[in-house]
C-alpha cells in the first residue's frame, strides 16, 4: 500500500494552502518524498509553525496507518512529540507549553500565549453571537453531517475541543476538516483579557448599549450587544479615562456605527421609522435614535445611502420614506385599456369621455379603473389622505398647499371622501407642518383684508371685531357711527356687494353687536371695544363686595364711585360699562344677583318701595332735593332719577318742600338701657336695630331712628352713626386708620371697606403717605415707620414714586425689573418686600398700574392696560417661548407669578398664538408658521 501511495502528488493530499506552499518551497512533489523526512526534519523546516507540522504528520500518519504502525510506532511518536508535549514549532525556541492544543489554538496561535476572555461568532447577517448552531454555519452537507454525527452541535463546542480529538473525528476527511477549520477562521471573534482596559471597555460598552436600548426599545439588544463590546475592545486604544467624554469621542463612535452589521441594523431601523410617519423632521428623527449615532459622522452616511438607494426622500420639512407617485405608477403599467382608462381619469376626464377614447362603455371604464386603483401599492399621494378626508377646500387651494399635480389631486378625489373643515381650521390643525402652514397662509391671504397691519379673514364677525378694536378701544361711539364706519370699510375694499358681509338693517347690526362678548353697550346706543378675556374678572367681582348690598337695589354707579381705583385698573369708564360687564358674566357671580334696566342691579331679594320708605326714615326730616342727593350717595341712583321715579312711594311724607316722618320714641327705660349698650364710637344702623331687638324682643324696631340716635349723642349718616366726639365721619375714619401701628384691612367689617367715605379717606392718606401699605391690605402708620427710619420723610417716599417711574422708558416695568436694570434708592435699605415699594409707586398718577400675578405691574403706555398688552410686550422681544419658560421669565424679570391656565385663554383672545401640542407661545401666527 505504501508503494502504491508514494506517487500521489502533493496537491492531491488535501493540504491547506499554507501547508501546501511550505512543502512546495522545499521542492517536495509527492507523498513518497515527503515520507522520507523524519519527524525531527519536519519540525526543523525553517519558519514552520506548529499547525503546518501537525497537518504534515497527520497526512503521513493516515497514509501508512495500519501497515507499518507497529514497526515504526509512528502514531505514538507523533502524539508524544507534538501533541502531548505541545512543542513550540519555532526551531530557535524549543520550550514547551503546559497547555494542550485545542482547535481554538490552531485557528489563532495568539490564543496560546495570551489569555482568552471569550470566543464569539459572526452569524450569517454579520452580527456577533455568543455561539452559533452548526446548522447555521453555512457549510456543505458533508461537513455539517460529520459534525452532528459526532455530537458537535455548535461552533463553540468545536473550538473548545482538543485538536488531537478533532483530528480523530470519524468519517471526516482532510477536505472536510479543512472546510470546517476555514469556516471557523472566517466566523470566529476572539476577545482577549486586557487588564488595563477591561474596566473602561465595560463602561464604554454599557453606556453605548444603554443609549441604544433607551432610544430604540424595539431593537433586540441581543442583536447588537456583543457587537458593540467587540468593537469597543478592538478599538480600546481610543478609550479615554473619563467615561463622560464618550459622546465626544467621534473616532470611537464612527468605528462602532460604521461596522457593517450595525450600519445595516440602523439602515433598516430608520426605514421602519419613516414608514410609520409621512414626514419626519431631521431633528425629530435624531430624537428617535441613539445619541451616539447622531453624534457620529455615520448618521448622515446612513441617510445619504438610503437616499442614493431611493429608500428615502428629502422634503422641506424633513425626511420621508420613498414611495411612488401615481404618475410613477402609471408610467410603469403595461400598455392597455386599464392604463389608458386610469390616465384619462387622473387627468380629470369623465367616464363617458374616457370610454369614447378607448371604445368601451362608461360602466366598463368604472370597473377597470376601480380594479387598477385596488391593485396599486401605497403611493405618495396616500400621505395626504388625512388632509383630504378632513378638509373641504378648493382643488386649487389643495394643490397649492400640498404641491400636488392635477393627477395627484384627482387620485385623492377618486379614492377618498372629502372632509368638511375650512381653510382657517386647517391652519390650527395640530398635524400641520411649517411648509404646509406657510402655503396655507398664502392661500388664506387671498381671502383676507388688512386692518391695522393684520390679515383679517373676509368674514363679517372678524372684520367687525377688528375695526372696533382698532378705532374704539379707548373711546366710545354710537351704533350708527360704527355701522357707517363698517359700511364705508366694505365699500373702500370693494366688498359692499358681498351679501354674507351685510346686515339687513342697522337695528339688526345693533342686536348682533349687543350680543358680542367684546362689546360694551352703553346708555344712548353707544358702544366700546372691551376684550373681557384679557381681564381677571373673577378678581373684579370678588373685590366689588356685592354681599354688602344684600337685599338692596342699587345702581352700578354706587360701585363705580366706591371703587375708583378698581375701575381704573379694569379700564371701566362708567357705570353703564360696569353694568354690561356684569350682565355678560352673570354666571361667574358668586351671589344671587338680578339685572334691572341699565344701570340697576338687585342683590338678593329687594323691594324698591320698601327700600325708599326705610331710607326716608333714616334721613328725615330732609328737603326734597337733598333726599335725591342722599339717595344717590347711598344707592348710586342718580338724584334726578330717584326724585322722578321713587318719590311717589313717599309722597304722603312730603309737605312744604320737606319730607318728614313721625318718629317713634323709645321709653325712658329703653333709652337708658340702649344708651348703656351703645358705648362704641361707630355703629352701622342695622347693627343698632339688631341690638335693640335682642334686648327688647317685643319692641318696635322703628324706634331706632335718626331722632333717637341723635339724642343718644350720635351723628347720623345714611347707614351708620358716629359719636359726636368726632367732627365728622372723615375724621373718625382717619382716627381709625391711625389707631394702631399696623392696620389689617382684612380684619375690618366688609361694610366699612365698601363705604364710599372710608374708601376716599383711605386713598387720600395713602397718597399723602400718612399710612404705608407694606403687604396686601396691611398698613403701617408713618409715625411708626419714622421711628424705625427717622431719616426718611414723607417727601422722600413721594419722591421715590417719581424717581422709580422715570427710571426707564420700558412700556411695562415692576419694582423688580427696574432694580435688575440698575435702579437704586436710599429706601432700599428698609428691606421691605416689593409690595411696599410698589404701593408707593402707584401713588404716581403719571403712570398706570395693575395688581396682577401677586404684585404690582406698571406701564408708561398712557392708557389702562390689560394682561394681554403685557404679554404681547414680552413676546415682541422673545418671539417664541415654551409656556413654562414664559412663566419663569416673568417671575425672574418682573417678580410676578402667573398660572398657565390663566395665560392660555388670554393668548387665545389676542393676536398672539399658543400651540397647545408643543405648549409654546408665539408673538403671532406668522412666527408660529415659520417655526413649525
Amino acid at each position: 500500500m505504501i508503494g502504491e501511495n508514494k506517487d500521489i502528488l502533493i496537491d492531491k493530499l488535501g493540504f491547506s494552502s499554507n501547508t501546501f506552499n511550505v512543502i512546495k518551497k522545499y521542492n517536495i512533489s509527492n507523498l513518497g518524498e515527503l515520507m522520507q523526512l523524519s519527524i525531527e526534519e519536519i519540525l526543523g523546516i525553517d519558519s514552520i509553525d506548529k499547525y503546518v507540522a501537525v497537518e504534515i504528520l497527520d497526512v503521513i500518519k493516515k497514509s501508512i496507518l495500519g501497515e507499518i504502525e507497529t514497526d515504526l510506532n509512528l502514531e505514538a511518536e507523533i502524539n508524544d512529540v507534538v501533541l502531548e508535549k505541545n512543542v513550540n514549532f519555532n526551531k530557535h525556541n524549543n520550550t514547551t507549553q503546559e497547555k494542550k492544543i485545542k482547535v481554538l489554538h490552531y485557528l489563532d496561535e495568539t490564543t496560546i500565549s495570551e489569555d482568552v476572555h471569550d470566543t464569539l461568532f459572526y452569524d450569517s447577517n454579520g452580527f456577533i453571537m455568543n455561539d452559533i448552531d452548526v446548522n447555521d454555519m453555512r457549510m456543505s452537507a458533508r461537513a455539517t453531517g460529520a459534525l452532528l454525527r459526532n455530537k458537535y452541535m455548535t461552533a463553540k463546542s468545536i473550538v473548545n475541543t482538543d485538536y488531537k480529538d478533532f483530528l480523530e473525528v470519524k468519517g471526516m476527511g482532510a477536505g472536510t476538516r479543512e472546510e470546517i477549520l476555514n469556516k471557523l477562521k472566517e466566523i470566529i471573534c476572539i476577545q482577549y483579557k486586557a487588564d488595563e482596559h477591561s474596566h473602561l471597555i465595560d463602561l464604554y460598552s454599557n453606556r453605548i448599549k444603554e443609549d441604544i436600548k433607551i432610544n430604540c426599545p424595539d431593537l433586540d439588544d441581543a442583536i447588537y450587544s456583543n457587537q458593540v463590546k467587540v468593537i469597543v475592545y478592538k478599538n480600546r486604544d481610543l478609550l479615554e479615562s473619563d467615561i463622560e467624554m464618550v459622546w465626544g469621542n467621534r473616532n470611537l463612535l464612527n468605528k462602532i456605527f460604521s461596522d457593517v452589521s450595525i450600519f445595516k441594523l440602523f439602515e433598516n431601523y430608520i426605514c421602519s421609522l419613516l414608514q410609520e410617519t409621512a414626514i419626519v423632521p431631521m431633528d425629530t428623527l435624531k430624537k428617535m435614535l441613539p445619541f451616539g449615532l447622531c453624534s457620529s459622522d455615520i448618521f448622515m452616511e446612513i441617510i445619504e445611502k438610503l437616499k442614493a438607494q431611493d429608500k428615502v426622500d428629502y422634503t422641506d420639512d424633513g425626511l420621508q420614506y420613498h414611495l411612488l407617485t401615481v404618475q410613477d405608477y402609471t408610467d410603469r403599467m403595461e400598455e392597455g385599456n386599464q392604463k389608458t382608462a386610469l390616465m384619462c381619469r387622473l387627468k380629470g376626464m369623465t367616464l363617458e369621455e374616457t370610454g369614447s377614447i378607448i371604445g368601451i362603455t362608461r360602466e366598463r371604464v368604472r370597473q377597470i379603473t376601480k380594479k387598477a386603483i385596488e391593485n396599486m401599492p401605497k403611493l405618495r399621494e396616500d400621505d395626504f389622505k388625512y388632509w383630504f378626508e378632513n378638509y373641504d377646500i378648493t382643488k386649487e387651494e389643495f394643490k397649492n398647499i400640498f404641491s400636488l399635480s392635477e393627477e395627484s389631486f384627482n387620485y385623492l378625489k377618486g379614492t377618498y371622501k372629502k372632509g368638511s373643515k375650512g381653510l382657517e381650521e386647517l391652519l390650527n390643525d395640530e398635524h400641520i407642518s411649517g411648509t404646509i402652514a406657510q402655503k396655507a397662509v398664502k392661500e388664506m391671504y387671498k381671502y383676507c383684508v388688512v386692518i391695522g397691519g393684520e390679515y383679517i379673514p373676509i368674514k363679517r364677525e372678524a372684520i367687525i371685531r377688528k375695526l372696533l378694536e382698532i378705532n374704539y378701544s379707548d373711546q366710545e361711539c354710537t351704533i350708527s357711527e360704527y355701522y357707517q364706519l363698517y359700511m364705508d370699510f366694505l365699500k373702500m375694499n370693494g366688498l359692499e356687494n358681498v351679501e354674507r358681509l351685510l346686515y339687513p338693517t342697522e337695528r339688526a347690526f345693533e342686536a348682533r353687536m349687543d350680543d358680542q362678548c367684546y362689546v360694551l353697550s352703553k346708555y344712548g346706543h353707544r358702544i366700546r371695544y372691551y376684550n373681557m378675556q384679557e381681564y381677571d374678572l373673577d378678581r373684579l367681582f370678588a373685590e366689588l363686595g356685592f354681599d354688602s348690598f344684600q337685599n338692596m337695589e342699587i345702581s352700578t354707579l354706587k360701585l363705580f364711585n366706591v371703587y375708583p381705583e378698581l375701575m381704573e385698573e379694569f379700564n371701566i369708564m362708567d357705570e353703564y360699562e360696569l353694568h354690561n360687564i356684569i350682565k355678560k358674566n352673570i354666571d361667574k357671580l358668586p351671589i344671587n344677583l338680578s339685572l334691572g334696566r341699565m344701570p340697576f342691579i338687585s342683590i338678593g331679594e329687594s323691594d324698591r318701595e320698601q327700600q325708599t320708605v326705610e331710607f326716608l326714615y333714616r334721613v328725615a326730616p330732609i328737603e326734597f332735593y337733598a333726599f335725591g342727593k342722599a339717595y344717590e350717595e347711598e344707592f348710586g341712583v342718580k338724584s334726578e332719577t330717584a326724585l322722578a321715579n321713587f318719590t311717589p312711594f313717599i309722597n304722603k311724607y312730603y309737605n312744604n318742600g320737606m319730607f318728614s316722618v313721625d318718629y317713634k320714641i323709645m321709653s325712658d327705660a329703653e333709652y337708658k338701657i340702649m344708651g348703656n349698650k351703645l358705648i362704641k364710637d361707630f355703629y352701622f344702623i342695622e347693627d343698632i336695630e339688631n341690638i335693640y331687638m335682642e334686648t327688647f324682643p317685643k319692641g318696635d324696631k322703628e324706634k331706632v331712628n335718626p331722632y333717637t340716635l341723635k339724642t343718644m349723642g350720635f351723628q347720623v349718616y345714611i347707614d351708620y352713626v358716629i359719636k359726636n366726639t368726632y367732627p365728622n365721619g372723615e375724621e373718625y375714619f382717619k382716627a381709625l386708620l391711625l389707631k394702631d401701628e399696623i392696620t389689617d384691612l382684612d380684619m375690618f367689617d366688609r361694610r366699612i371697606k365698601y363705604n364710599q367715605n372710608f374708601a376716599g379717606v383711605l386713598e387720600g392718606m395713602r397718597i399723602n403717605c400718612d399710612i404705608l401699605e407694606f403687604e396686601k391690605n396691611k398698613y403701617l402708620t408713618y409715625g411708626s415707620f419714622s421711628e424705625k427710619a427717622p431719616d426718611i420723610s414723607q417727601e422722600d417716599l413721594k419722591q421715590y414714586a417719581f424717581d422709580a417711574a422715570q427710571y426707564d422708558n420700558e412700556e411695562f416695568f415692576s419694582i423688580k425689573s427696574i432694580r435688575k436694570n440698575g435702579f437704586t434708592s436710599k429706601l432700599d435699605k428698609l428691606g421691605y418686600d416689593d409690595w411696599f415699594y410698589g404701593a408707593l409707586l402707584r401713588g404716581n398718577k403719571e403712570i398706570r398700574y395693575s395688581k396682577v400675578g401677586g404684585g404690582f405691574l406698571f406701564s408708561h403706555i398712557g392708557r389702562q392696560f390689560t394682561r394681554a398688552d403685557f404679554f404681547l410686550f414680552i413676546m415682541k422681544k422673545l418671539k417664541k417661548i415654551d409656556i413654562m419658560e414664559f412663566i419663569e421669565f416673568i417671575q425672574e424679570e418682573y417678580g410676578l407669578n402667573f398660572d398657565r391656565y390663566d395665560i392660555t385663554p388670554i393668548i387665545g383672545q389676542s393676536s398672539m398664538y399658543y400651540d397647545s401640542k408643543r405648549e409654546k407661545i408665539y408673538m403671532n401666527k406668522e412666527v408660529y408658521y415659520d417655526d413649525i
